[in-house]
């Protein structure tokens, strides 16, 4: 499945999804069309109503909205420091473990060059094979 979402600097980026996160955007997209939402965001502020769906459907979540779902939830799992960042830094630490190279992780993240700078500001250098099981591109 393929997403376009805007990314910094208000451009356009195509993200491929698969698997799990597929199949869930799948079945939230087939949510909001139950509830008669045929258009505008696809992620929206969700409040428990009396309504015979169970929700009162808002309008969509802001950069703000978002951070503070991530960081309710870092917090119920026990992670520390949380930032948002920290998924980049994480994806981009096991896609260089794994054997990608700069472009195709700068494809991926968004960068719009492939140059070593962004791949050292965010990975980190661990030890462990924590990457083995990140997919291997061609």
């Amino acid at each position: 499945m393929e997403l376009a979402v805007v990314v910094k600097g208000r451009r356009w980026l195509k993200v491929e999804i698969g698997g799990e996160g597929a199949e869930a955007l799948h079945n939230w997209l087939e949510w909001l069309r139950r509830n008669d939402i045929q258009s505008g965001a696809v992620f929206r502020r969700l409040r428990i109503w009396a309504g015979p769906s169970g929700w009162r459907i808002g309008g969509g979540l802001s950069d703000n909205g978002v951070y503070k779902i991530l960081g309710r939830r870092a917090k119920m799992a026990g992670v520390k420091d949380f930032h948002p960042h920290r998924f980049r830094h994480t994806f981009v630490t096991l896609a260089r473990e794994a054997g990608w190279q700069d472009w195709q992780i700068a494809k991926v993240t968004g960068h719009r060059g492939a140059g070593a700078p962004m791949v050292e500001h965010y990975s980190h250098h661990r030890t462990g094979p924590l990457g083995a099981g990140f997919p291997r591109l061609g």
